[in-house]
């Protein structure tokens, strides 16, 4: 989660975990970063490439169904997302507990 272009800190990190055998998945959120996702991880093969707002725990757990739907189990999440809005405040972070027991930081607004 977070990949946003090739000069995200998500995509360094993901470059560098598929150079090492990972098997991985992506999301995005919108139309505008799918048009930039889809092909950076297909660059390395992947092919779960999903949206997700982590602003919405229903799609979050949705994310987290459909994935393991395509793979036995999630060895861990690279979470790197960045907050613009100068008003959420440090309360609004939260965590949800994935289907498959994952804690996954997320802000809710």
């Amino acid at each position: 989660m977070g990949v946003a272009n090739e000069r995200s800190i998500a995509w360094g990190i993901s470059k560098n975990l598929a150079e090492n055998g990972a098997e991985l998945a992506f999301t995005y959120l919108g139309d505008a970063l799918k048009k930039t996702v889809v092909p950076l991880a297909e660059s390395l093969n992947s092919n779960i490439i999903l949206s997700c707002d982590v602003e919405d725990k229903n799609e979050i757990v949705k994310l987290f169904e459909d994935i393991k739907s395509k793979w036995d189990q999630i060895d861990f999440v690279e979470l790197i997302l960045g907050i613009s809005a100068p008003n959420v405040s440090p309360t609004a972070f939260s965590s949800v507990i994935s289907p498959t027991g994952v804690e996954v930081p997320c802000v809710f607004r």
